[in-house]
């Protein structure tokens, strides 16, 4: 797959800069086995053929990467601001390693970017219990008419396939990893993301 299509047309500057810069930094990839390959990102593809069912947002159908091997460790290893971090981000909560994705994804939780919420949204759809337990703690925090919410409750109406299509996975991941520790799915994290999602649906489309 080709990142140009996983974000808006609209980002399309902040992707070829983020891709250059991808392009000078250090490889990062972790081989999973001695056969591995993957495209030069130089290209503009991904390390993984495997995608995120696409989600649409501002009238956009995007096809997020399921994994990227290539990045940087964190926010503060890199010199990007505005729409470049919040792509950069976006694209390190895709990759390889879980502490990665977890140290970016601040980035996300704080920014008022629409093209980002799908990439917080398929983070729940994951087996990471810190990160899920993250975006629990951080949307409990918003109130109803925060902007970041008001994102969110846009995206979940307008994205109901994919958010239930994530819900489900994350009931999977629950059922096998976590339910000895968790009994009741309503109390794993993922339960009160997926809840403030629908709420924040609701509460926009005035039927709260």
């Amino acid at each position: 797959m080709c990142l140009a299509d996983a974000f808006p047309a609209e980002v399309a500057g902040s992707v070829a800069a983020v891709l250059s810069a991808l392009e000078a930094c250090s490889d990062l990839r972790r081989l999973y086995s001695p056969n591995s390959s993957f495209p030069e990102l130089a290209s503009g593809y991904v390390g993984s053929h495997k995608v995120v069912a696409g989600p649409c947002v501002q009238g956009q159908r995007l096809v997020l990467p399921y994994r990227i091997y290539k990045g940087w460790p964190s926010p503060e290893s890199v010199s990007l601001e505005g729409s470049d971090l919040d792509v950069a981000a976006c694209l390190m909560t895709r990759y390889a390693d879980g502490f990665i994705r977890q140290a970016w994804l601040p980035v996300l939780l704080r920014s008022t970017a629409p093209w980002t919420v799908p990439y917080v949204v398929a983070l729940l759809g994951e087996y990471v219990v810190q990160i899920i337990q993250e975006i629990a703690e951080t949307w409990r925090g918003w109130a109803d008419d925060d902007e970041r919410a008001r994102l969110v409750a846009e995206f979940t109406a307008n994205n109901a396939p994919y958010a239930a299509l994530m819900r489900m996975r994350s009931v999977t991941y629950w059922d096998i990893y976590y339910r000895r520790e968790v009994t009741r799915w309503r109390d794993y994290p993922a339960a009160e993301a997926f809840t403030h999602m629908n709420h924040w649906a609701c509460t926009q489309s005035g039927q709260a």
